[in-house]
């Protein structure tokens, strides 16, 4: 068991949850460098974190809380400027929205 992770158990266990939401299987490990999973046009990488770090998690509850007036999903996207290359550009959302509007599977609201 690994000190670092708790084990295979904890992250096993959320991309299998992961893949059973997106209506799919998660991919075996071959050794050859792919996503966890496949989801229409998706590659699907999952990471399992102890906690998210606090300005993430405090950008996405500001944007949730605005976004709870107008019905819209909530969107954060976080960049980083890097030199001579392109920004690197994360988009942060809850699974559950972006399953619901987006996700092979997923049910679009007000359907």
């Amino acid at each position: 068991m690994s000190i670092r992770n708790g084990g295979n158990g904890r992250w096993k266990h959320q991309e299998q949850r992961i893949a059973h939401a997106l209506g799919t299987a998660l991919i075996p490990n071959t050794g050859v460098r792919r996503s966890d999973m496949e989801a229409g046009q998706y590659g699907v990488e999952v990471k399992t974190m102890k906690a998210i770090p606090i300005r993430v998690r405090k950008a996405l509850e500001q944007s949730v809380e605005a976004c709870e007036k107008t019905s819209k999903v909530a969107v954060v996207v976080l960049s980083q400027p890097r030199v001579g290359k392109k920004p690197l550009r994360l988009v942060v959302m809850r699974f559950e929205d972006w399953q619901m509007n987006n996700a092979p599977g997923g049910v679009a609201q007000g359907k």
